[in-house]
């Protein structure tokens, strides 16, 4: 049986209907998967609702939550002011976004604190998600304290110690990754 080239072209076209109806899931129901999907584990409102908000364990939350969406000035506002005197902006446009990067498949597991006059450490748990394809991670931990003191009532973090971590790994392999 022999096709025109008419009829070839309207099988194409109807073959080419067909599967685009049908979507790549069968039901056309796939949902989307963005990296790094089940690995990520951002700070939610209803993680921050659960901490009384005038402790350090709760500014160590907060703080994390506006690290891993890139929020500058919320960033900053966790630090004192000596602290942020020696950061830069340049420095801040250039290591936060790295540091957000780094820390979006990580969330601390608070595992206590301890306040003496107006200081504080929050010893916490990190938990890292690798992400193994879209749907699938391993977990790796990482123990790590985070210093604050108490400024006009409010906590706020005494370094960057944590954050300086994070970047200065990602600087040195970018460097690396140069020469």
């Amino acid at each position: 049986m022999a096709f025109s080239g008419r009829s070839c072209f309207a099988l194409a076209a109807a073959s080419l209907c067909a599967t685009l109806a049908s979507g790549c899931g069968g039901s056309g129901t796939l949902t989307a998967q963005e990296y790094p999907a089940a690995a990520e584990q951002l700070v939610s409102a209803a993680d921050l609702g659960r901490i009384d908000p005038a402790s350090p364990e709760y500014t160590v939350m907060a703080w994390w939550r506006d690290v891993q969406f890139s929020d500058f000035s919320g960033y900053l506002s966790h630090l004192t002011r000596s602290v942020r005197l020696r950061l830069t902006a340049q420095q801040l446009e250039r290591e936060l976004p790295i540091l957000a990067g780094g820390i979006r498949t990580a969330k601390p597991r608070i595992l206590s604190a301890e306040v003496v006059g107006g200081s504080a450490t929050v010893y916490a748990k990190i938990v890292f998600r690798q992400p193994i394809g879209a749907t699938r991670y391993v977990t790796t931990t990482r123990p790590q304290a985070f210093h604050l003191v108490r400024v006009r009532g409010r906590w706020r973090f005494a370094d960057t110690f944590f954050a300086d971590s994070i970047t200065g790994q990602a600087l040195k392999a970018a460097d690396a990754a140069k020469s």
